[in-house]
């Protein structure tokens, strides 16, 4: 039964509306890549994405109707909420608070059997607030979304599926090493690092045959002197392999360095986690 939450929110001005769709078709089960889409840290295979950080579990179950997630992109920032939850077939949500100011109407993501596998309609429709640059800013956001999208519907079917990553899923990791981690990297140096480090640690691993000392984000959870590396697309990096068998590693943690000692465990299924144990603060 379709778990509905509430609507999305009244019009506040006349700002035109721009729609935005985007379809794929995936060889996965309808149930496997609903699932696969409901889970928002999926997300940051969009190089786009920074980060995404739950704040508030749904009703009923943490993904469902009433779920909160903040969206940090390159240059914007995003709080969603989930208003539909039907599954395998349909999520909706909707932006409840954003820099710059949207006005957002409602998205969805339907799911529908087709031969072979599921067929994927992701959908958005919103407008920028006047005060924001209205009509003549709006433009700009559609064809990053667009892509976004795409890039996350096509992470899907890479991961739902056991054959080698096409050639242009070459192009966002390559945008993302280039741009986005750069950008990432000098906001969690600066003051401003609150923006990203709740969900992102610069690590710094050292390369065994190199010597040389690589930094980037990524992902993490912190639990007492733990952190937690969950590797995204582990077979396309090379930086926890040099942690295989113990090593040290640095970190930045809410703007502070750290240190610690990293292993890495990888399963039968190829998932890759990177634990890290800290070494005491200094004074």
């Amino acid at each position: 039964m379709e778990n509905v939450g509430r609507i999305a929110p009244r019009r506040r001005s006349l700002a035109p509306m721009i729609t935005l769709t985007v379809e794929r078709t995936i060889p996965a089960a309808p149930e496997a890549v609903f699932d696969w889409l409901a889970d928002p840290r999926h997300y940051v295979a969009a190089p786009l994405i920074l980060c995404i950080r739950p704040t508030r579990d749904g009703h009923d179950e943490p993904l469902g109707v009433g779920a909160q997630r903040e969206v940090t992109v390159l240059g914007a920032w995003f709080r969603e909420e989930i208003t539909g939850f039907d599954r395998p077939r349909e999520q909706r949500y909707v932006i409840v608070k954003s820099l710059p100011g949207l006005e957002h109407e409602g998205g969805s993501i339907v799911v529908a059997p087709v031969d072979g596998g599921s067929h994927v309609t992701w959908t958005t429709r919103f407008a920028v607030a006047p005060r924001w640059g209205g009509a003549v800013v709006a433009p700009l956001f559609g064809p990053p979304l667009r892509w976004s999208f795409a890039v996350i519907l096509e992470a899907a079917e890479q991961a739902l599926t056991t054959g080698a990553p096409t050639a242009a899923a070459h192009a966002p990791f390559a945008f993302q090493n280039r741009v986005v981690n750069p950008g990432a990297t000098a906001i969690l140096r600066s003051p401003l690092h609150g923006i990203l480090s709740g969900s992102l640690t610069l690590v710094t691993v050292t390369g065994r045959k190199t010597g040389r000392a690589y930094a980037f984000p990524v992902l993490y959870k912190l639990e007492g002197d733990r952190v937690t590396i969950d590797v995204a697309w582990p077979q396309r990096k090379r930086w926890w392999r040099n942690l295989r068998g113990g090593a040290p590693i640095g970190l930045v943690l809410h703007g502070t360095e750290r240190t610690g000692h990293a292993e890495v465990e990888e399963d039968a299924d190829g998932r890759v986690r990177v634990t890290v144990r800290l070494d005491p603060a200094g004074p």
